[in-house]
Order: C-alpha cells, then sequence, then structure tokens
C-alpha cells in the first residue's frame, strides 16, 4: 500500500487500474490523482516525470469531462529520499506552479514535516479535515433588504448593478 491510503479513503478516491507504469492512479466523480516516483533527484528527472505523467492525466481527464462533469486532476511527484539542489529546488516551484492541466505538488521526503505533511496539504486529500459549514436559512418572506434590492434591479437593471459593484470595488464610495 501507498502512503496515501490514510488520505484517499476517506475523500472517496478508489484506485484506478488504468496507471501508467511504475504510478499509482485514484478516482471519484470529482477527481484524478497520480502519484509518480521521480527516478533521480536532478531538474530533468522530475521534468520528464511531470511532461510524461501530466500527458496520461490530461489525456485521463478528458476522458472524465467527456459527460460534462467538472474533474480535477492532481499530479503528486515524489522525490526519492535525499538531499535536494537548489536546482530541483527551482524545477520543483516551476511545477507547483504550472496549472496548466492539473494541479501538481513535489513531495520531498527530506523535509522536515515529513511525506504525510506534504500530502495533507494537496487540496483534494485534504477535504476530510476541513470542518463542516452550518449555516441555518431563514424561512419566508426575504428581509426588507433583499425587497429594496430586487425593487432596485427591477428599475435600474443588472448592467447598472454591475457598474455599481465595479465602482465600489474600485473604492469609489460615492457609487454607494
Amino acid at each position: 500500500m501507498t502512503r496515501l491510503s490514510p488520505f484517499i479513503g476517506p475523500v472517496g478516491l478508489q484506485v484506478d487500474p488504468a496507471a501508467p507504469a511504475g504510478a499509482e492512479a485514484w478516482r471519484s466523480s470529482y477527481a484524478r490523482v497520480l502519484l509518480v516516483q521521480v527516478p533521480a533527484a536532478t531538474p530533468e528527472a522530475l521534468r520528464e516525470a511531470w511532461e510524461r505523467n501530466e500527458s496520461w492525466l490530461a489525456a485521463a481527464l478528458t476522458d472524465a469531462e467527456r459527460d460534462g462533469a467538472r474533474v480535477d486532476g492532481y499530479l503528486l511527484l515524489q522525490l526519492p529520499a535525499g538531499d535536494v539542489s537548489i536546482d530541483v529546488e527551482r524545477e520543483a516551484r516551476v511545477a507547483e506552479l504550472d496549472v496548466h492541466v492539473c494541479r501538481k505538488a513535489v513531495l520531498r521526503p527530506a523535509e522536515d514535516a515529513g511525506i504525510d505533511a506534504a500530502l495533507a496539504r494537496v487540496p483534494v486529500l485534504a477535504l476530510p479535515d476541513a470542518p463542516p459549514v452550518v449555516v441555518e436559512a431563514p424561512l419566508g418572506d426575504p428581509p426588507d433588504a433583499a425587497r429594496r434590492i430586487e425593487a432596485w434591479l427591477a428599475a435600474h437593471g443588472v448592467e447598472a448593478a454591475f457598474a455599481k459593484a465595479c465602482a465600489w470595488a474600485g473604492g469609489d464610495d460615492e457609487a454607494r
């Protein structure tokens, strides 16, 4: 079993048997996750693992979204144990900032907090730790403020509301 085992079950991910050779993949109705072992702690090995596996994940996401669903993709690139050079750190940062096809996380075993802490920062894997949000919606007639907004929209239109919102966002207190 992988280090992801404690993370994948609580978020409803299932093993994806179509994973490319040497990688592990999981899927759900809302996400695809691919974990790849980078063979060497070099910028070239990291880039090659990133590009090759991003292509596989792009195809998996395209297939999953054929029915109109929106599916998030996560490529986890695990570096081998040992020290990581500044060049590898730079390449890791470039990978993590590139969200063209999917989100990427470079897992560094040498980090003080360890792999588990790095996995807990991957959004789809951290979902179970998020506290539930409970909002009680009032029942019955909308409050007076909502009726005034509806009346203003009926009188002025959506375009005027948008223009006011843009003015407010720009700091124009006169527009309030």
